[in-house]
C-alpha cells in the first residue's frame, strides 16, 4: 500500500554502450514500505520524470498499484506529469485548472518529504546496494576518497569497464536473486526468517 521512491547514483564506472565515454549509471528505484523490497526501478544516464515512470511501470506491473507513493522534493518527481508541482505551486496559479496527473489517474496519493530525506528507508536500501553489488565491480569508485581502491585507475587505465547493457542485465538478477531473497530484517515479527 506504501511505496517509496528515490534515484541513487551507482558507486562504480561503466562505459556507454557505443564504447565512447566512462560513466556513472543512476537507479530509480521504488521501495515497499513494509517489506523492504525493492519492486520497481529503472537504470538511466540521468534520473528524470521518464525514469520515474518507467520504475513506477515496472512496479506496478509487477506489484499492483500502491494507495500512497512518498518522494522526495525533486523535479523528477515533482513534475506536471506524475505528481503536479507539490509544495511548489504559486498563488498566481491556483485558479489554472491542471490536468490530472498520471498518479491522479492511478488513485496514488503522492506525498513529497521536503525535509529530513535520509530518514526515508530506500535510503538503507541504497546503502545495502553500495556495500553489497558496487563493491564486488571491478570499477568501484567508493563513496568518497577513502573509499576509492587503489586499483581503480588501473582497471579504467587497461579498459576493464563493463558496458552499461551487461550492468543492466545483471543489476536485474541482482536485485531479485540477491537483495529481494534476503531474510527479512524488519520489525514485523510474522514476517522474521522470511524472504
Amino acid at each position: 500500500d506504501v511505496w517509496v521512491a528515490d534515484n541513487h547514483t551507482f558507486d562504480f564506472v561503466t562505459k556507454t554502450d557505443d564504447g565512447e565515454r566512462n560513466h556513472r549509471l543512476y537507479i530509480t528505484g521504488i521501495l515497499d514500505a513494509k517489506t523492504g523490497v525493492l519492486v520497481g526501478w529503472n537504470i538511466t544516464e540521468n534520473p528524470s520524470s521518464h525514469s520515474t515512470v518507467l520504475a513506477l511501470r515496472h512496479a506496478i506491473m509487477r506489484c499492483g498499484i500502491p494507495k500512497i507513493l512518498y518522494v522526495d522534493n525533486g523535479t523528477e518527481f515533482l513534475t506536471h506529469d506524475i505528481g503536479g508541482k507539490g509544495h511548489r505551486s504559486r498563488k498566481s496559479q491556483e485558479n489554472i485548472p491542471n490536468p490530472p496527473t498520471i498518479l491522479d489517474r492511478l488513485g496514488i496519493k503522492m506525498i513529497a518529504l521536503v525535509c529530513n530525506g535520509r530518514a526515508k528507508p530506500i535510503e538503507r536500501m541504497f546503502l545495502t546496494l553500495k556495500n553489497t553489488i558496487s563493491r564486488a565491480m571491478a570499477t568501484f569508485t567508493g563513496g568518497n576518497i577513502i573509499e576509492r581502491p587503489e586499483s581503480l585507475k588501473y582497471q579504467l587505465k587497461h579498459g576493464y569497464v563493463p558496458y552499461d547493457h551487461e550492468i543492466r542485465e545483471k543489476i536485474d538478477i541482482l536485485l531479485d536473486g540477491q537483495y529481494n531473497s534476503s531474510e527479512y530484517g524488519g520489525y514485523e515479527k510474522q514476517f522474521k526468517g522470511m524472504s
